[in-house]
């Protein structure tokens, strides 16, 4: 069975035209449009993926830092000749808490603190 088109659309050679310029006048549209959508979610998904790796870089940097920091802090807390003192006594408990070696550390951790 054979679909007239003439019979279902009675228009005349203008309508027509019409018709058939508009549809061609919108593929080429959309094909554009499409590619255009395309390249800018790639586009974007690569920004975000360079800002991510570039937040990421700068925490671990900020994270490196922060623990060289830390570890200079340690090493000199340990170097110190209150906290040596107090390490030689930990094992006695009671001489450790009636000891000025805790006032002395205890001194000494807050003078660190208030450079800090």
């Amino acid at each position: 069975m054979q679909i007239n088109i003439n019979k279902l659309l009675k228009l005349h050679i203008r309508g027509k035209l019409a018709i058939a310029f508009v549809g061609l006048s919108i593929l080429p549209v959309l094909v554009v449009g499409i590619l255009g959508i395309s390249s800018n979610i790639n586009s974007l998904r690569r920004i975000a993926i360079e800002n991510l790796n570039h937040d990421l870089f700068t925490i671990k940097e900020r994270l490196e830092v922060f623990f060289e920091g830390m570890e200079e802090n340690i090493h000199s807390l340990t170097a110190s000749s209150s906290f040596k003192r107090l390490i030689n006594k930990i094992d006695d408990h009671e001489a450790l808490r009636s000891s000025p070696i805790t006032s002395d550390l205890l001194a000494e951790f807050t003078a660190f603190a208030e450079r800090k």
